[in-house]
């Protein structure tokens, strides 16, 4: 496999799994056992290809080595794989994932009619093909939900972050993941895996034997933590770069009671004292209390802190920065090349777009093209609205 094809750019960071989470409204990233990644044929090939699928009617949908398989076997024809699952089934976090990555397709089967999983929408057979026969049994209408089988919304954190790492031999990875779980959830992750369920105990140095293994490719990992009634859920992808090694990660836990937002922000703080964070966004959003995907469309999130890592502030000016027309920033990390952490929107008025507004008058006074650049990621550029981003910017 060609280095970096997982990643089709080593300098994109966690906008590629950030981009679905934080959508105001909407949107929809797994790689397989191994890591995988789709080959392209051309359009005309691709189009005379039939769509593939693969079924499942499980409660919960796991990157599972059959799911994996079948990704990759629809990608190599250019024709996206269509999961179709009964309206019960939940997905992972890397199941989700997996939908923007490879371009999966989320379909659900009622009674004998299709709907988009990620807006209920439903499907014309004509215009959106269920291809049969699919993999795994067909869901019957006795497994269909019952409204009191639906897990508790809560109120969630989903954080997203690029840290840099020197290729060295004493360079270990999972730290930061492990700190976030410690202080979100009251303990370190339980378990890691190269797919799902995750197969492997919480250990650092393993995790770092396995990337380290498959180096020049990349390696994309679960992480799970099941600490009482706190789980917590993560993707991490290393990638190796012309400067060392990106560690991407997304991860996800309830707010409450124990994880808050302060301790949150104090977190974060703490992490660019020993550790380059390169970049991280914050969201908070109300979801499924397992961490799961449900059938629907998702619930509105809104960004509350984002961070931008040395290089960033050393790129974009530390006056540029810290003049923007948003509550000042907080200097973390070292005095001498420090991180700006910037808290976004306050209680309530954050749900309501406070977060969002602010957010935007950041980016456009740097101007997005300058964010992307100095950050490595457009993930901010894609997923604000175009009249954020596109009035007058400052260049300091």
């Amino acid at each position: 496999m060609e280095r970096g094809r997982l990643d089709q750019s080593a300098e994109r960071r966690a906008g590629d799994f950030a981009e679905l989470w934080t959508k105001p409204a909407a949107s929809y990233e797994s790689s397989a056992r191994r890591r995988l990644q789709p080959r392209s044929p051309s359009a005309k090939s691709a189009a005379n290809q039939p769509r593939l699928a693969y079924r499942s009617d499980r409660d919960i949908v796991y990157r599972s080595d059959a799911l994996t398989a079948r990704a990759r076997a629809a990608a190599q024809t250019g024709r996206p794989l269509i999961l179709l699952t009964a309206a019960h089934s939940r997905l992972s976090l890397a199941v989700t994932m997996m939908l923007t990555q490879w371009g999966m397709r989320w379909v659900v089967e009622i009674e004998g009619e299709f709907f988009d999983g990620l807006s209920a929408e439903l499907l014309d057979p004509a215009d959106e093909p269920v291809p049969t026969p699919a993999i795994g049994p067909r869901p019957s209408a006795a497994n269909q939900p019952r409204r009191d089988q639906a897990p508790p919304l809560v109120e969630q954190f989903v954080v997203s972050a690029t840290v840099h790492h020197r290729a060295a031999a004493g360079t270990e990875l999972g730290r930061s993941v492990e700190r976030l779980a410690q202080a979100l959830t009251g303990a370190p992750p339980t378990g890691w895996g190269l797919g799902e369920p995750v197969d492997q105990q919480w250990n650092r140095a393993n995790l770092t034997t396995e990337v380290r293994r498959a180096m020049p490719d990349p390696t994309v990992l679960a992480v799970v933590g099941h600490h009482n009634i706190r789980p917590f859920a993560a993707q991490l992808r290393a990638t190796r770069t012309q400067r060392g090694v990106d560690e991407d990660f997304v991860a996800v836990t309830r707010a409450e009671p124990h994880a808050t937002r302060d301790g949150l922000m104090q977190t974060l703080a703490g992490l660019t004292a020993d550790t380059t964070v390169a970049f991280a966004l914050v969201h908070r959003r109300l979801g499924p209390a397992d961490l799961t995907t449900e059938f629907g469309p998702p619930h509105p999130s809104t960004p509350i802190a984002v961070l931008f890592g040395p290089r960033a502030v050393r790129e974009l000016g530390l006056d540029c920065l810290e003049s923007a027309p948003v509550r000042p920033p907080q200097r973390v990390g070292r005095e001498r090349v420090p991180s700006l952490l910037w808290t976004l929107g306050e209680g309530a008025a954050a749900s309501q777009g406070q977060g969002w507004q602010e957010l935007g008058q950041l980016v456009r006074h740097l101007g997005p093209e300058r964010v992307a650049a100095a950050t490595g990621s457009d993930q901010l550029q894609r997923q604000l609205p175009e009249p954020l981003t596109t009035k007058e910017t400052h260049h300091g």
